[in-house]
């Protein structure tokens, strides 16, 4: 048994122990209150503190980290940005597995165990190079729990299946991705395209007009609308619901996948965005205002917000589309159909 790695085979807690140690980590959400006399089997017991690596290998798949400079990184991509906490979380939850009963002292090659071949393997490295392994197999029909054996003994146990929780989370699970800013769509003014050959640009505005009732009086009302006007200058009225319907299609932009979580200078030419259009978002925003005398008020005060966007021609007719929001460095791919006539 490798020093610092502490696998105990036969010790016994009290339940109300382990929920206080172990947390929830084997016991299900909505599990009813153990019985005092519930005893549970630590199998595998270490110090997620100085745990370096990990890994479990899903029907096939394998999903690593390596704790490196204060954080969980993906060892194959360490820019993928992942969730701390999530990681963290399954990484305490993997480095203490309490089992709920003993089931055979060398069963683990046994098929009637599913261990033979397992469907999940979990290998756990510490900073004293000491390593942990271990497995888990089929599911027991009648009492839900899994199958799970250690490497270098033979037992096998019966654990929980709140831990497949902890070792079947992959990549895509777990990645905290850059989000456009949030703005409301009635706050915006003007939309501005800058393009190779002038500006794009679609500015609301409100004018007054006057119909009558039905009983043939005059009423006033405001209407709101928008002016398309293109590159050349060439203008174009368009009333306040297709008007609307571009803001907010540039204000929610249909994101098709992250394709680039850190991309470098010499990166960009492939998305098109070495040669950016970029699309300034013109809005007013209420801020607070305070004295010397009051912390009261507020002030209406004009804002920007700049989105990059690319283009990469892929036929004729159609071109793929590239997003970089404001000081990010991620690239999404995206569908800018809904406001394409910025373009």
């Amino acid at each position: 048994m490798n020093k610092g790695v502490k696998l105990l085979l036969a010790v016994a807690v009290l339940g109300v122990l382990i929920a206080a140690w172990f947390g929830v980590r084997s016991i299900p959400q909505g599990t009813e209150a153990l019985d005092e006399e519930t005893t549970y089997l630590f199998v595998v017991a270490t110090d997620p503190a100085t745990l370096t690596f990990m890994e479990y290998e899903v029907n096939g798949e394998t999903v690593s980290f390596e704790y490196k400079d204060g954080k969980w990184i993906n060892p194959a991509d360490e820019y993928m940005p992942l969730d701390q906490t999530q990681v963290g979380t399954i990484a305490s939850a993997l480095t203490t597995v309490a089992c709920n009963r003993f089931i055979s002292a060398d069963g683990n090659s046994s098929a009637e165990y599913g261990l033979d071949a397992p469907s999940y393997r979990i290998t756990m490295k510490y900073n004293d190079g000491s390593t942990v392994e271990y497995y888990i197999g089929l599911q027991n029909k009648h009492t839900t729990e899994y199958y799970l054996s250690v490497k270098g003994s033979g037992a096998v146990y019966g654990v929980n299946a709140a831990i497949l929780d902890y070792c079947t989370a992959v990549y895509e699970d777990m990645l905290v991705l850059d989000e456009i800013e949030e703005i409301a769509y009635d706050k915006v003014n003007k939309l501005v395209a800058e393009l190779s050959g002038g500006n794009v640009t679609l500015e609301k505005l409100t004018r007054k007009e006057e119909t009558q009732n039905e009983d043939g009086e005059t009423v006033e009302s405001t209407v709101t609308y928008y002016v398309l006007t293109n590159e050349a200058g060439s203008a174009v009225e368009l009333d306040a619901e297709t008007g609307d319907s571009i803001v907010k299609g540039v204000l929610n932009p249909v994101v098709l996948e992250c394709v680039d979580y850190y991309a470098e200078e010499a990166e960009l030419a492939a998305y098109g965005l070495n040669t950016p259009v970029k699309l300034t978002v013109h809005y007013t925003e209420e801020l607070a205002i305070s004295t010397e005398t009051s912390s009261s008020g507020k002030v209406h005060t004009p804002m920007q917000y700049t989105i990059r966007f690319g283009f990469v021609q892929t036929g004729e007719e159609k071109a793929d589309a590239y997003m970089i929001l404001p000081d990010s460095d991620m690239v999404f791919s995206v569908d800018v159909s809904a406001f394409e006539s910025l373009f």
